[in-house]
């Protein structure tokens, strides 16, 4: 007997009058009065990942909801399901205006799944220097997690890892937490990366105590050369 593909699976799924009518009942869920119900349903719809793909719409426009949480799990519950759609990644490029730390972080991460259309708003994010560390940090991450295809960060990547006179400060530890996820990124990106070789080089040869960070810049190094 054959195996059903993930898609057809899915479809089968949605069709399925006990599915569909779950999928709509949390949908409606999202614009109850009660955040509770409305944060319940976006978490769920995130379990749901790729079969809660008709509800993209109604999470996107939850991610204006007066509630953080509400937003905050409709950001990954997006991210989850993974429609990369110009709408999609458009409302989650403005959650990263949020107010909140903790829905930004959320949309970082969504944007992440997406692939290359969240290149250019994630890179906007590193090269944010108002940003907090760990906004730009999980930024960096996600593009890590993009990969080769998120060549175009090369360069906002390379002006963290720069040092700049000879009196720059050591950095905090929550720069070299940013500095450290910057070159682990460029190895994920790859050959495509050889604009960050001058660079990382030079903090190969220059003398650094914290030997994660030097054996990470070898890392990279190797597969940016391979």
């Amino acid at each position: 007997m054959r195996t059903l593909t993930g898609s057809l699976c899915i479809a089968l799924w949605l069709a399925s009058p006990s599915a569909a009518a779950d999928l709509e009942g949390l949908m409606r869920d999202l614009k109850a009065k009660d955040s509770d119900v409305r944060r319940a349903a976006a978490a769920e719809l995130g379990k749901l990942g790729a079969e809660a793909k008709p509800a993209v719409d109604a999470l996107v426009r939850a991610l204006k909801d007066e509630d953080v949480f509400v937003r905050r799990f409709s950001a990954q519950a997006l991210g989850e399901i993974g429609s990369e759609t110009s709408g999609t990644v458009s409302a989650l490029s403005s959650a990263l205006r949020d107010k909140d730390r903790r829905v930004v972080e959320a949309a970082a991460q969504a944007l992440g799944k997406l692939g290359p259309a969240a290149v250019r708003p994630l890179t906007d994010i590193v090269k944010d220097k108002n940003r907090s560390g760990e906004v730009r940090r999980t930024a960096i991450e996600s593009l890590g997690k993009i990969g080769p295809p998120g060549k175009s960060a090369v360069p906002a990547l390379v002006d963290i890892l720069k040092v700049r006179g000879p009196r720059r400060p050591m950095p905090t530890d929550m720069e070299q937490v940013v500095r450290l996820e910057a070159v682990q990124t460029l190895g994920k990106i790859g050959p495509d990366a050889q604009a960050a070789v001058k660079t990382l080089e030079e903090l190969d040869a220059a003398r650094n105590r914290d030997r994660t960070f030097k054996a990470a810049v070898r890392e990279a190094l190797r597969k940016i050369k391979k």
